[in-house]
């Protein structure tokens, strides 16, 4: 673990658990009895939705694989995106692409933000949500759509949020 900055002091290691000790594996087991526990739960759900995206969700599966470029960009110091864009004929690929919100700090209001990353592909007029990580099943407070045509961008903080476009109407 020395390789690690955050581990290389002698005052660090002595307070890391022995890997190899039979207590530290005991109690690094999961404890399933405690799914049914109102904060267990809701991080098994978590948990549970992130791996049904990544199995169903086709552009998060092809992700690993060829058919999916990525590209990723800083808002602020705190915020940064993600953009998946999917290979593949106009007429299908587009709506494939996803683009992955994270914001480590607070909330961020982005009026009429120029990074182009976050314009939804042609022939779709906006982004919405596939998935929060401030779901109420998760114990988050909820968050609303994060573009809007009246007020621009407002990304919440703390928070992940995983969009798909929209097709024009």
């Amino acid at each position: 673990m020395s390789q690690f900055p955050g581990c290389a002091s002698d005052a660090a290691r002595e307070l890391m658990p022995d890997p190899s000790s039979n207590d530290t594996y005991a109690s690094s087991k999961l404890r399933w009895e405690e799914r049914a526990t109102p904060r267990h739960r809701r991080i098994l759900q978590l948990h549970q939705d992130l791996l049904a995206i990544r199995r169903e969700d086709p552009t998060i599966r092809a992700q690993a694989s060829s058919g999916v470029a990525l590209e990723v960009a800083a808002l602020t110091s705190s915020c940064g995106l993600l953009r998946y864009f999917a290979d593949g004929s106009a007429s299908d690929s587009h709506s494939q692409d996803r683009l992955l919100i994270v914001n480590l700090g607070s909330g961020l209001d982005l009026p009429s933000p120029s990074q182009p990353l976050l314009s939804p592909p042609q022939d779709h007029s906006y982004w919405r949500i596939l998935w929060s990580s401030e779901d109420p099943r998760y114990g988050g407070y909820g968050c609303g759509e994060p573009e809007s045509v009246d007020t621009g961008w407002h990304i919440p903080g703390f928070a992940a949020v995983l969009l798909k476009p929209m097709p024009a109407i």
